[in-house]
């Protein structure tokens, strides 16, 4: 999304890892469209830090992670093998990666040096599956940015890699607590691409989840960073998710966040489930000065708020899950 007052520039992404990751058996759900990706399970599942995530795909090696471009869809490999490495669920095609055709308006080609005006990208999707199987609760964040421009890198750390480093950190915890206790409902980890040039990566797969679920909320995450100030906001659309806005703010709040909500003054990912009559609100923060420019760095960033913002994250779906479809 963009928590952000600044003018949207260009985006690159990030390095596929050398680490070797092992399927050790697929199994297909002959009952629904989804496959399992199963294998010895370790007693606590593996992941990169929430500094780790930050530092890994905001690094100069991923040049801004650009949509349509080499890093980009390295970004989207190592975000893939990280899900598999949580053991979460392909969400149909027998992948993580969910592939979609991206525009570039003329003047953005300009602006950004491409000759093409249609890329093929992917949107990153896994899954942890739940009790009711016709609900889902769609969590996500945007990977991509806005590239590197005159030999400069917009690093975007805060944007969003924040975002996405809670995801994958929530996953984690999900997937922990689901080894023990059914979820309620399916649980949908969506690392989005394309969301700094119109939001295509969430609107294509809007497309896609809208034929199967019966209910759907999604909570979308952007650029956190807890530094400049510490204030949450909540962005939605009252007239159709009241009831989630009004659950999240009092969640958040009993657990000392400062929030507020601001109704639909900021674009975003959320806008993708919204406009379609889905339940939708994103967590974030107010854009600091440095967005979208090459100061958005890792230190920027206080990593224990992003901790906090994770922990209470997860709390609240496990407390609320039932809930928030109402």
């Amino acid at each position: 999304m963009q928590i952000k007052f600044i003018a949207v520039l260009l985006s690159a992404v990030v390095l596929l890892s050398n680490c070797a990751y092992k399927k050790n058996e697929q199994i297909s759900d002959q009952s629904t469209q989804y496959v399992s990706v199963t294998g010895t399970s370790p007693a606590r599942l593996s992941c990169p830090s929430i500094e780790e995530t930050v530092r890994k795909f905001s690094s100069a090696e991923y040049k801004g992670r650009l949509t349509g471009t080499e890093e980009n869809a390295r970004a989207a490999e190592e975000i893939a093998s990280i899900f598999l490495r949580l053991h979460l669920d392909w969400f149909a095609n027998n992948s993580y990666l969910h592939q979609y055709e991206h525009i570039f308006t003329d003047q953005q080609r300009q602006k950004l040096g491409i000759k093409e005006n249609k890329v093929t990208a992917s949107n990153v999707i896994g899954m942890i599956p739940g009790k009711d199987r016709k609900s889902a609760i769609v969590i996500s964040a945007h990977f991509d940015h806005i590239g590197s421009a005159d030999g400069k890198i917009y690093y975007g750390a805060v944007d969003n890699c924040s975002g996405l480093s809670i995801l994958i950190d929530v996953a984690k915890k999900l997937k922990e607590f689901s080894k023990d206790k059914e979820i309620f409902c399916d649980i949908i980890i969506c690392a989005f691409n394309g969301e700094e040039f119109g939001l295509q990566g969430s609107s294509s797969f809007v497309k896609t989840i809208k034929g199967v679920y019966n209910n759907i909320i999604c909570i979308n995450l952007e650029s956190l960073h807890g530094k400049e100030d510490k204030e949450l906001i909540i962005v939605g659309d009252a007239t159709i998710g009241s009831n989630l806005i009004n659950l999240t703010k009092m969640y958040f709040s009993k657990y000392n966040f400062d929030c507020r909500v601001v109704g639909l003054k900021y674009n975003g990912d959320h806008l993708s489930f919204s406009s379609n009559g889905i339940k939708s609100i994103t967590i974030g923060q107010v854009a600091p000065s440095y967005l979208h420019t090459p100061e958005d760095t890792p230190d920027k960033i206080d990593y224990s708020f992003l901790e906090k913002v994770s922990n209470c994250l997860y709390g609240f779906i496990i407390a609320h899950d039932d809930e928030l479809f109402n």
